[in-house]
């Protein structure tokens, strides 16, 4: 077989998105209403049988409000590549497993609205948040947070952007 028919002949690994996800772009958009209408209990969410299990966890969680990550695809070949989507679980109950490192997080990207600089670059992992019953942040501060995360970054790129350009020119 040669490398052009390797190539034609592979398949690409399907994702199914949970429809309870967001993208963090319209969570911050989202009526309470709506996220309300969203959030799941252990009955519906999508990783139950994995968290019952302990299994399938990123292992990395956060000691303020416990969220964690659950991969939806292999990562890319290479030790600090990431998969393209995440399922950001925010759940104060959750079973999965963490790693020690996770002792020393005292605030996630979640919690600090760091997150969100992906979002606004639009590069890298997709992240697909999850918000359940159980969250230890009420959903109205999480909002609040990814939104002031959100305007920070996007003004933060905006102006370097610019300056970028200017030293160009």
């Amino acid at each position: 077989m040669t490398e052009k028919e390797t190539e034609t002949t592979e398949q690409k690994e399907i994702v199914e998105i949970p429809s309870v996800s967001w993208l963090l772009t319209d969570y911050i958009r989202a009526s309470d209403k709506e996220i309300l209408e969203k959030t799941v209990n252990c009955t519906n969410c999508p990783v139950f049988i994995l968290c019952e299990t302990g299994q399938g966890g990123t292992g990395w969680t956060c000691s303020k409000c416990n969220a964690t990550g659950v991969y939806l695809d292999t990562p890319k070949e290479g030790a600090n590549e990431l998969p393209e989507h995440v399922l950001v679980i925010d759940c104060g109950k959750h079973k999965f497993e963490k790693k020690k490192e996770c002792a020393q997080i005292t605030e996630c990207s979640l919690c600090s609205g760091g997150l969100m600089e992906l979002e606004v670059l639009n590069k890298g992992t997709k992240n697909h948040y999850i918000r359940t019953v159980h969250a230890y942040i009420a959903h109205e501060q999480r909002k609040k947070v990814l939104l002031q995360g959100w305007n920070y970054w996007s003004k933060f790129w905006e102006e370097k952007n610019k300056t970028e350009k200017k030293e160009e020119e």
